[in-house]
């Protein structure tokens, strides 16, 4: 039988040439299935919900795109997965953007993902260093 898997939310965001910015919030209702195979038969179904709040920006701080290649991000999510516990998850992004040409960039930024209040889960911070050419 098919689960439950339901999302959704709302998402406005401004832009302007120097500037885009949104923030989300969703909401997520699963039904998730668990079974002790050694005692149960059939597996027991409980409902999940949960709740994510996010906001992001692109900011170029030099001009619009026809006069500065240059961009500033940044990305900010709160995850909370699971109403019932009190465990949320955070990531930060932020970053900065070169655009060669347009169709062409390099960006470089950092990705912070934390596991705050007893949720279960790695604290990472990780570098990256993206190449985009469109053909």
């Amino acid at each position: 039988a098919m689960q439950q898997k339901d999302r959704y939310g709302l998402s406005p965001d401004y832009r302007n040439p120097r500037l885009v910015a949104g923030l989300q919030l969703s909401r997520k209702i699963n039904v998730a299935e668990t079974a002790d195979t050694t005692v149960d038969v059939s597996p027991t179904a409980r409902t999940v919900t949960g709740n994510l709040v996010s906001n992001f920006a692109f900011v170029r701080p030099l001009g619009p795109a026809t006069r500065s290649p240059w961009t500033v991000l940044y990305r900010f999510d709160h995850v909370k997965p699971d109403d019932t516990l009190q465990g949320t998850q955070r990531r930060y992004i932020v970053g900065t953007s070169w655009d060669f040409s347009s169709r062409t960039s390099v960006t470089f930024d950092v990705q912070s993902l934390s596991f705050k209040n007893g949720l279960a889960g790695t604290n990472t911070r990780t570098y990256f260093l993206h190449f985009i050419a469109n053909f």
